[in-house]
């Protein structure tokens, strides 16, 4: 499979929804940053990084 080139980005979220964030990467086993970037894969219609 093939590496995806990444960029590094600041965003600005609500509090709680980056502690819920952290808090499903930790039970996935994943960094908050694959979270993120599976939810907005999803919602930009890509679906979820398998």
């Amino acid at each position: 499979m093939r590496e995806r080139k990444m960029v590094k980005t600041s965003l600005s979220l609500p509090e709680d929804v980056w502690k819920a964030a952290r808090i499903k990467a930790i039970e996935r086993g994943v960094d908050a940053q694959d979270i993120v970037a599976e939810a907005l894969e999803k919602y930009l219609g890509k679906g979820g990084v398998k």
